[in-house]
């Protein structure tokens, strides 16, 4: 007789279901499936793995994955957080694919092929070039992001890497580069870069290239 498959149960589903609270722990710097363990040590039902904002390769996140099962805890990814956040409100499968696709079709009708206007994040911004770019946001406080830094493990290298998105960000414009700041509290990134002399008082700073 062929041994029977063991039964993964769901603990994040299990709560909703019995209309309880699941604790989940995100992860971004750690690589060690020892991190499912220590949550599911402190009481986690699930963790996030924060595919966005870290440098995990896929056989990481496997291995991060496949120890959170075998912990009993559920791993989610950005992907799977999504779909969990559109699940949420829709009482069944049909409502989920309709509201899926229903969203699909705005953002087509949305979509032009030479768009005057493209709004992206820093990270989505990696390996394209544009005329002219403005970076928004380039006030301590805001870039780098204190919830980066507080959540990870190794504030240094957390800096490090808000400093890289911020090279990014940069580095996108062919022609001219204008980054926006609150006039009182300029990203230390932009004083390292350019200093306080340099700075404009207005919250803008226009860079040619």
């Amino acid at each position: 007789m062929a041994p029977q498959a063991e039964k993964l149960v769901n603990p994040v589903k299990a709560r909703m279901q019995a209309g309880e609270v699941a604790l989940g722990m995100p992860v971004r710097l750690a690589r060690s499936g020892d991190i499912a363990r220590i949550a599911k040590t402190t009481g986690h039902d699930f963790i996030f793995i924060d595919c966005q904002h870290s440098l995990f390769n896929l056989e990481t996140i496997g291995h991060i994955a496949s120890t959170a099962l075998g912990c009993g805890i559920a791993p989610l990814t950005d992907l799977l957080a999504a779909v969990l956040a559109w699940a949420t409100a829709s009482p069944t499968l049909a409502a989920l694919t309709t509201a899926i696709g229903n969203a699909r079709e705005r953002l087509t009708a949305l979509r032009a092929a030479e768009p005057r206007l493209t709004l992206a994040t820093a990270h989505a911004t990696k390996g394209l070039e544009f005329d002219h770019v403005a970076v928004i946001g380039m006030s301590e406080g805001r870039f780098p992001s204190p919830r980066a830094l507080a959540d990870a493990g190794d504030p240094t290298r957390a800096l490090e890497e808000e400093r890289r998105l911020a090279y990014v960000a940069w580095t996108r414009a062919r022609r001219s580069l204008t980054l926006a700041y609150e006039p009182d509290s300029p990203s230390r990134f932009l004083v390292e870069a350019f200093g306080l002399a340099v700075i404009d008082t207005d919250g803008t700073f226009p860079v040619r290239a």
